[in-house]
C-alpha cells in the first residue's frame, strides 16, 4: 500500500466515515504517541520506521495503523520544543496547506539559501551581494514575487537563513524556513490617512532640526495643523503615537540631523573587533592620532604643521612597544623644501 493513498476510517462517535491521509513525514520528525514520542527516520511501501527516543528502540509502525491513531487523535505531530511557538506549529503543518503568504516567503529564503550553499560549494566563485544581486533579479520574474511586494534581504538574513537550514536539530525540509508571516499582527504606526502627512510634515520641520525639540512639540504641532485642516478629533493621534512614530526613524539619519555628522559617526560607524592572538609579540598595530600642538621651525619660525603621534601596540598584551612623535608628511616635505631655498 502507498504511504500516502487515502484511507476511509470509522470514527468511534458517531459511526460516520471520513478520509485520511497517510502523513508526510520527514527525516527528523517527531510524532505523539499516546504521550511517547517517536522520532521519524525511514519509510517503506506500507510502514515506517521510528526511533522512541525516551528508550532509543527502533519500531515500525504500519501505515494503515499511523492513519486509524492519528484519526482517533492518539497520534500528534510532536512540535520542537527549540523554535518559537509560532514557527513550532509550521512545522506540524503540511506545507502545501499553509498560507500563500508563508509558501511565498519560504521559498524565497529556500532560493537564497541553495544559491549560497552551491557557491560555497564551489569555493566562492562569485562574490556573495553579487550572488544575492543576481538571485533577486531572478526572483522578480516571478509576478506573484512582485506582486506580494517580495524585497532583497540583506547578507546577516541570508547567514541565518542558512545556519537555520544546516542546523542539526529537526527535519530538513523548506518549512524550516517557514517563519509564520501570515500570523503576524498589523506592525508600525497605524494613523488615519488624513493625520499621516501632517505627521510627516511636522517629524520634518520639528524633530530634524539642530534645536532637538521635544516629543510634546512635534504632538502640539500636529494637533495644531489638524485642527486648522478641520478634521474631526477622534482622528487625532496621542503622544504615544507620536512617539512610537519618531523611534521608528533611521536613528543615523535622526543623530546627523540633531546632534551633527560627526557625532552621528562615532556613534553609528562599523566598529569591528579583531581576533585575538594567543602570545605576545605576533601581532603588532599601528594608531596614529593627531595632537592639539603645532611645531615651529627655529630657524624661520614658520609652522610645520600639527604634531602626530604613532604609536605600536602589541595586540596580546595592550602594551606600547613603541612610538614615534612627527608632523604630517606633506607640512614637513614643504617646509623642507622652504628651508633648503
Amino acid at each position: 500500500m502507498n504511504e500516502n493513498a487515502q484511507i476511509p476510517l470509522p470514527l468511534p462517535s458517531n459511526g460516520m466515515s471520513v478520509v485520511v491521509s497517510s502523513p508526510r513525514l520527514l527525516r527528523g520528525d517527531r510524532i505523539d504517541r499516546l504521550g511517547v514520542k517517536y522520532e521519524f527516520l525511514e519509510r517503506e511501501p506500507t510502514r515506517k520506521k521510528f526511533l522512541r527516543v525516551d528508550t532509543d528502540a527502533m519500531v515500525w509502525i504500519d501505515n494503515i495503523e499511523l492513519v486509524s491513531q492519528m484519526a482517533r487523535r492518539e497520534v500528534t505531530i510532536a512540535l520542537p520544543d527549540w523554535l518559537p511557538a509560532a514557527r513550532a506549529r509550521k512545522w506540524g503543518q503540511d506545507f502545501h496547506s499553509m498560507p500563500e503568504t508563508d509558501k511565498l516567503r519560504a521559498r524565497m529564503r529556500l532560493a537564497y539559501v541553495e544559491a549560497f550553499l552551491e557557491n560555497r560549494r564551489l569555493g566562492y566563485p562569485q562574490k556573495v551581494r553579487a550572488l544575492l544581486d543576481e538571485v533577486h533579479r531572478k526572483r522578480m520574474q516571478d509576478p506573484k514575487a512582485v506582486e506580494a511586494g517580495e524585497w532583497k534581504p540583506c547578507l546577516a538574513a541570508v547567514y541565518e537563513w542558512v545556519e537555520i537550514w544546516e542546523a542539526p536539530k529537526g527535519p530538513k525540509g523548506i518549512k524550516r524556513l517557514c517563519f509564520a508571516e501570515s500570523e503576524r499582527g498589523v506592525r508600525g504606526v497605524q494613523v488615519e490617512d488624513s493625520i499621516a502627512p501632517l505627521l510627516h510634515t511636522a517629524i520634518k520641520d520639528l524633530w530634524f532640526t539642530s534645536q532637538r525639540t521635544r516629543v510634546k512639540h512635534v504632538f502640539d504641532r500636529v494637533i495644531t495643523d489638524a485642527r486648522a485642516a478641520g478634521i474631526p478629533d477622534v482622528y487625532y493621534p496621542s503622544e504615544r503615537t507620536v512617539r512610537r512614530a519618531i523611534n521608528g526613524l533611521p536613528p543615523y539619519a535622526v543623530a546627523r540631523a540633531r546632534f551633527g555628522l560627526r557625532a552621528a559617526e562615532e556613534e553609528y560607524r562599523s566598529k569591528g573587533q579583531l581576533p585575538p592572538t594567543p602570545l605576545p609579540g605576533q601581532v603588532y598595530e599601528l594608531d596614529a592620532h593627531k595632537l592639539d600642538f603645532v611645531a615651529v621651525d627655529d630657524r624661520f619660525g614658520l609652522p610645520l604643521g600639527r604634531l602626530w603621534i604613532t604609536a605600536v601596540i602589541d595586540r596580546c598584551t595592550r602594551v606600547i612597544v613603541g612610538f614615534h612623535l612627527h608632523v604630517g608628511k606633506r607640512k614637513l616635505s614643504a617646509a623642507y623644501r622652504f628651508g633648503s631655498a
